[in-house]
């Protein structure tokens, strides 16, 4: 790399660091625009070829950290360790690869008592479904443990208001038995509040689509009349 190089980097890195800084003064534009240009005028001066060339004056040299490179350089920085991003980029991704590529040891899992190979260093099950059962077990344990869950005075049984079943919540404001009822009385409560509205826009479909209602209509006759 030569100096040219190694300053036009240096420089770019300076110059995106200070971004963040006009940003910062954007309520005033003239006041940040101005310490912009005076902080870039500055570091412009202070990493300089001259100035780089005396604060990198007898410093040691090094070789570059990667094993296909190898390339001798003088780092301005005391963790640089590579000559370039390509090497740091290069190098970090032939480790990784290589960590990967150790086995990792068998273990039993603790749901099903059956040996896997773990993909990940930290896993302990050996599928979701173990996991999830785990979870179940774990959330069932602490439910049991908490008196104010487990209590049938907190928890009272009711008929759900839309099937009529027995509801026992883990919420004293339960109202429904499922999902699907809660989200069925929310519609039909959004289409009592604007059944105008709705009634309006299938008129208005069915003005602007009749060839397709009629048709609809036809062939919703024909399996009526083929199932009587």
């Amino acid at each position: 790399m030569s100096w040219r190089d190694l300053h036009a980097q240096v420089l770019g890195e300076f110059c995106e660091a200070q971004a963040s800084m006009a940003d910062a003064l954007c309520s005033n534009w003239f006041d940040a625009h101005s310490r912009y240009l005076l902080r870039r005028k500055l570091a412009k001066k202070a990493w300089t070829l001259r100035a780089m060339r005396k604060r990198l004056f007898n410093t040691a040299v090094i070789e570059c950290a990667n094993a296909k490179c190898r390339v001798a350089f003088v780092p301005y920085r005391k963790n640089i360790v590579y000559c370039s991003n390509a090497c740091r980029v290069r190098e970090l991704g032939l480790k990784a690869y290589y960590r990967r590529r150790v086995p990792l040891p068998t273990r039993t899992c603790p749901v099903c008592q059956k040996s896997f190979s773990q993909k990940r260093r930290h896993a302990m099950y050996c599928s979701v479904r173990c996991r999830s059962v785990a979870g179940y077990h774990r959330r069932k344990a602490a439910w049991a443990l908490n008196p104010l869950v487990s209590s049938s005075a907190v928890r009272p049984s009711r008929p759900c208001k839309r099937c009529g079943a027995s509801v026992v919540g883990r919420r004293s404001d339960a109202r429904y038995c499922s999902m699907r009822c809660s989200r069925a009385s929310k519609w039909v409560k959004l289409y009592k509040e604007n059944r105008s509205s709705v009634l309006a826009q299938r008129a208005a479909y069915r003005v602007a689509n009749r060839e397709r209602v009629n048709a609809w209509q036809r062939a919703a006759h024909r399996r009526r009349k083929g199932a009587a």
